[in-house]
C-alpha cells in the first residue's frame, strides 16, 4: 500500500516541478518583454517632456519648460540604464542618449538666458522716486 502512495507522491512532485520549469522559462519572456515596453515608455514620455518644453517655450513659461527639459533628461537616463539591463548595449549607443542631454543642457543654458532677458534684474540700489522719474 505504501508504494503506489510514494509512487502517486513521487508523480506528483514530478508533475508540478515540470509545470514549474515550464512557466519559470514563459516568464523570463514575458518579463522581457515587461521591462522592454517599460524603456519605450520612458523614450515616448521624454518625446512628450521635450514637446511640452517646446509648447512653454512658445508661451514663454521658461520655468515650465525647464522642468519639461529636466523631466526629460530624466527619463532619458532611465530608458538608458534600463536598456543596458536589457542587455541591448548596442541599441543604446545608437540612440546616442549622451547627445540628447548635451542638446538638453544647451537648451537649458538658452532658456536661463531668454529668462534673464524677459525680466532684467532689479539692481538693488533702486529707489520708489527712480522708478517714478522713469515712468514720466
Amino acid at each position: 500500500m505504501t508504494k503506489p502512495v510514494v509512487g502517486a507522491f513521487v508523480a506528483l512532485l514530478i508533475a508540478l516541478l515540470g509545470g514549474w520549469l515550464w512557466d519559470a522559462s514563459g516568464n523570463s519572456d514575458l518579463d522581457r518583454a515587461l521591462r522592454a515596453s517599460g524603456l519605450r515608455d520612458d523614450l515616448r514620455e521624454a518625446h512628450t517632456s521635450l514637446l511640452g518644453a517646446r509648447v512653454d517655450l512658445y508661451e514663454r513659461n521658461f520655468r515650465s519648460a525647464s522642468r519639461h527639459l529636466e523631466d526629460a533628461r530624466r527619463l532619458l537616463r532611465r530608458a538608458e540604464e534600463r536598456g543596458r539591463r536589457l542587455g541591448w548595449q548596442d541599441e543604446v549607443k545608437r540612440l546616442d542618449l549622451a547627445r540628447s542631454e548635451a542638446e538638453i543642457d544647451e537648451a537649458q543654458r538658452l532658456l536661463r538666458q531668454l529668462d534673464q532677458g524677459a525680466n532684467p534684474p532689479v539692481p538693488l540700489d533702486l529707489r520708489p522716486s527712480d522708478v517714478r522719474m522713469a515712468r514720466r
